[in-house]
């Protein structure tokens, strides 16, 4: 848990979408204040964690819980995702990388959402320039003239 990081609540039924998304906010450095299974949970639980983002997974048995928190679900300051539990749950390798970036650039209010190594160089780009500027340029020969081959 990241202490520094955005207060994060995370309302998930036991099951692996809710270990992935746990461990997918740990890792792009949430503060996870509340990690509860919504149908069990009661709205003032939900407010007096002072969430900053809330991060809902919804399947059937959830969506209907869900009303009795748009106290918090509709404030203006709170960011409100929602995440589809099947498809967290078999999200993996590079898709659950690239989320997880995506995740992290909401989370810290940021638009770097591309991998490490994508970043544009420091240095301008003249000797690449200077290097096609240079180099010779293909003559084509002219067609002959109709006639005369």
């Amino acid at each position: 848990m990241h202490e520094s990081g955005p207060r994060v609540v995370l309302l998930s039924r036991p099951g692996g979408a809710r270990e992935r998304l746990r461990a997918a906010l740990n890792e792009a450095g949430a503060h996870l204040v509340l990690d509860a299974d919504p149908t069990q949970l009661d709205a003032p639980t939900l407010e007096a964690a002072q969430p900053q983002m809330v991060l809902v997974v919804l399947d059937a048995m959830t969506e209907p819980a869900i009303e009795r928190f748009d106290s918090v679900l509709l404030d203006p300051a709170i960011e409100v995702m929602f995440e589809e539990a099947d498809v967290a749950a078999k999200r993996e390798g590079w898709d659950a990388a690239r989320w997880i970036r995506h995740l992290s650039a909401k989370l810290h209010r940021r638009s770097d959402v591309l991998p490490p190594g994508t970043e544009p160089d420091s240095e301008p780009r003249a000797a690449v320039r200077k290097f096609v500027t240079s180099a010779p340029v293909a003559q084509a020969e002219p067609e002959p003239a109709p006639g005369n081959t």
